[in-house]
């Protein structure tokens, strides 16, 4: 028998196991694909390089906007009269609250936490419970950083309301003096894990997230500057150079002689040399370096979650932007922070405050974070309009009982503090027995009245009113339904807007009533043939077709395109009317006059009303 051959064995080796795209064919995701060894690793940044960054750079208003945003428009207290909103407002100051939260919050982003201490006197070790606080208890609240104040002894208690926070703080200066932690309001930016040793801090400085992006920023700022002294460069060819730097003396008289060709350049704009010598002059291209300094800014506003408009305080970039779509967005995030993080921070703080202010806490009392995008005065009318429409609309459908719609208005007013001294002027009213909005009862021969009225409405609907005013009611519909000449057009809403490009432009005697003819028809029509629009409010979006014309011999006039106007203008024909144009073309007269030289078509929004129809006036 033959020997049995022995069997190798192979060795397992082992691998990490990734899941991911893989193409053996074009080594994408396989060990050849470079992009397969990238890795995010943490970095550490000192707290000089922050000092200086907050110092020297753009990361002083990445951190500093959004608490000044945040406590910008501030906020306004419901549930309790205006004397007790008064004495709370009146702690505010005193306690500098404000100020006080906004540097808290800053050196947070900056530092990565800070606190804020409240001083409502007691043992500083004993806890501090807000319902004892009497009327000036708290006498003042102090923002102390990380260097000023530390936490000590770590609660691993997973089932204490401090876990895995200090059970203790202590002041640097004076370590044996205990503070309990219900005296320390902690705002922490960025909070992290930590996975080797603990501080009792949690937090990180916004500055470890753009580190990177500011500095590429700076670097492209400064490369851009050097290259500014490089623009231009003279270059001259000499005979001999090196032989005449050899000597002091040659090269002092090198030194004189081009001096005073460079006096003569720029005193005969010409350049005097020898006929021996060549003069070259190289100059430098800037062409695109604009476009990579706006990417590496928008790097750095993205990462601080700032728009670029509000970061770097420049125009938005892009046809017909405006950027206000990212301020939108911007003060959505900030209201966010204010409800989400901040409310809950300072809840504590709160408590104390209001009892300090007010000797007491009323139930009622709560507040709202006022808005940040601040409504221009069209905008404010526009929202008025469209509440009290609204409210009308209500009272007219019968759905609402009075004093419920009442109550709902009254609500709304306040709520919305559009009107200053609203909520003071209801109260005063109601006091004096006034009852706004509610109507008197009406008398039994008002009643009888309006019977009468609705009983000979019926009769005439069924052909057995009275002779006469079956005739009446006949030659009135008749009068109504004749055909008549037909002028349509929607007047513009946001006017003052357009007065304003118009004024900007340098257009004088602007026209008054700003509108968009739909049909001027002086051939007789049937008006009820002709029907109403589905829409009540057209609304053009801004930019889009716009020039300026002029229209017959000094109409000076702004084309727009809208499609349901056009349409709407085509429907009116159809219906019998009669334009002296063959083609509809929508504009808004401006002015009657000349034109200024260089005019720049008004690209903004247009809101116009409903249609109004006329009969054409000769």
């Amino acid at each position: 028998m033959s020997e049995a051959k022995p069997r190798h064995r192979v060795k397992a080796i082992s691998a990490p196991m990734n899941d991911g795209l893989v193409n053996m064919v074009s080594r994408l995701g396989t060990g050849a694909d470079k992009s397969a060894h990238y890795r995010y690793i943490r970095s550490y940044v000192s707290q000089q390089d922050i000092d200086a960054a907050y110092r020297s750079s753009v990361f002083k208003k990445a951190v500093d906007i959004p608490p000044g945003d945040m406590v910008r428009e501030w906020r306004a207290y419901k549930g309790v009269d205006e004397d007790q909103i008064t004495l709370i407002e009146a702690e505010e100051t005193r306690l500098g609250l404000r100020q006080k939260l906004r540097e808290a919050m800053i050196m947070a982003r900056k530092d990565g936490n800070s606190v804020i201490l409240l001083g409502a006197g007691g043992n500083a070790a004993g806890k501090l419970n807000p319902e004892v606080v009497q009327q000036g208890g708290l006498k003042y609240i102090t923002v102390l950083s990380k260097d000023d104040i530390t936490p000590r002894m770590r609660d691993r208690d997973p089932y204490s309301p401090t876990f895995n926070e200090a059970s203790y703080w202590t002041l640097k200066n004076t370590a044996q003096t205990q503070i309990h932690p219900s005296r320390v309001i902690k705002f922490t930016n960025n909070p992290i894990r930590e996975q080797f040793t603990w501080d009792g801090w949690g937090g990180e400085s916004l500055f470890a997230v753009m580190q990177r992006a500011i500095t590429n920023n700076d670097q492209i700022a400064g490369a851009i500057a050097a290259l500014v002294d490089e623009a231009k460069v003279d270059v001259i060819k000499l005979k001999n150079l090196m032989s005449n730097l050899s000597t002091s003396d040659g090269e002092s008289l090198l030194v004189r002689r081009f001096a005073a060709v460079n006096t003569l350049k720029s005193i005969v704009s010409a350049m005097v040399i020898d006929g021996d010598d060549e003069y070259d002059q190289k100059t430098q291209t800037f062409t695109g370096l604009t476009d990579i300094q706006n990417i590496a800014m928008v790097i750095v506003a993205g990462l601080a979650d700032i728009p670029v408009t509000r970061l770097w305080g420049r125009s938005a970039a892009g046809m017909n932007a405006t950027g206000e779509g990212d301020l939108r967005n911007y003060y959505d995030n900030i209201r966010a922070m204010q409800t989400i993080d901040l409310s809950p921070t300072i809840s504590p703080l709160d408590e104390c405050m209001f009892r300090s202010a007010l000797g007491e806490r009323p139930p009622e009392l709560f507040y709202e974070w006022n808005p940040l995008y601040q409504m221009t005065e069209t905008e404010s009318a526009t929202v008025e309009k469209t509440f009290a429409d609204a409210a009308v609309a209500l009272a007219n459908s019968g759905l609402v009982p009075d004093t419920a719609l009442i109550e709902m208005v009254k609500g709304g007013i306040i709520e919305r503090g559009q009107w200053p001294g609203a909520e003071k002027a209801y109260g005063e009213a109601e006091a004096a027995g006034d009852e706004p909005g509610l109507t008197a009862e009406p008398t039994e021969a008002e009643m009888a009245e309006e019977e009468a009225r609705t009983a000979i409405a019926l009769a005439a609907a069924n052909g057995n009113a009275p002779a006469p005013m079956r005739a009446a009611n006949d030659a009135r519909f008749a009068r109504d339904a004749a055909p008549r000449t037909l002028y349509v057009r929607r007047d513009v809403v946001n006017r003052a807007e357009i007065k304003k490009w118009a004024v900007a432009q340098g257009f004088t005697d602007i026209v008054p009533d700003l509108h968009v003819t739909i049909v001027y028809s002086t051939t007789p029509v049937d008006w009820f043939k002709v029907g109403e629009s589905w829409s009540s409010k057209i609304e053009i979006s801004a930019g889009g077709p716009r020039q300026m014309a002029t229209f017959g011999t000094d109409a000076q006039v702004l084309l727009i395109s809208a499609s349901e106007l056009r349409w709407r203008h085509e429907e009116i024909i159809r219906a019998g009317a009669h334009s002296d144009y063959p083609e509809y073309q929508a504009h808004i007269t401006i002015t009657y006059g000349s034109m200024p030289d260089g005019v720049t078509p008004y690209q903004g929004k247009i809101v116009l009303g409903p249609e109004i129809f006329e009969e054409v006036k000769p």
